[in-house]
């Protein structure tokens, strides 16, 4: 048997060589497991896929880059026809950062997928009966009426939610999609 001894000197100089700390950043290794499952999407591999979008969220759990994390993680749920889970994903990235109008588009996927677009409609509409100046509502029955190619429907809504939220960020991806169905 060696001596372990002799080692010593060895792992004292890879402490020194390293700043003398070992640290762990969850944040850069939330990133590097999202690139993985990027990888694993782009190569096919949904599950796998999943798992790394998973392991990214747990160690980054509520910041606006988790919900690209829980967007890409729906798109995985998507391919696997897991369409409930890929909807749940969705509406957690729009709750994180609800400045991308990409996670509400894959939301509205979702929906469509599992047939329920027009319970999805009803309840907006029944937002909007109660309350007129909820955007989100408008944002999503627009987006819902686009989807269905209710054009015109879709344009009414969209332009309310423009009216109501004139400075978001969001708003110039919701002028991008009027232009795109007009």
């Amino acid at each position: 048997m060696k001596n372990p001894i002799k080692y010593i000197p060895i792992l004292i100089f890879l402490i020194f060589l390293q700043g003398g700390k070992f640290v762990i950043d969850p944040t850069r290794n939330a990133n590097m497991h999202n690139e993985k499952g990027v990888k694993f999407q782009e190569d096919g591999y949904y599950t796998a896929a999943a798992m790394e979008f998973k392991l990214a969220i747990g160690l980054n759990r509520d910041s606006a880059a988790t919900a690209t994390f829980y967007n890409n993680l729906g798109l995985s749920y998507m391919h696997l026809h897991r369409y409930d889970w890929a909807a749940t994903s969705f509406q957690r990235a729009t709750s994180l950062n609800p400045n991308f109008i990409e996670y509400y588009t894959n939301l509205i996927k979702a929906y469509r997928a599992q047939n329920i677009i027009s319970k999805e409609i009803d309840k907006h509409i029944k937002i909007i009966k109660k309350n007129k100046s909820n955007s989100r509502s408008w944002l999503m029955l627009g987006l819902m009426y686009v989807e269905l190619k209710y054009n015109y429907d879709a344009i009414l809504c969209l332009n309310e939610f423009k009216k109501l939220e004139p400075e978001l960020i969001l708003t110039q991806g919701v002028d991008d999609i009027i232009k795109k169905i007009k």
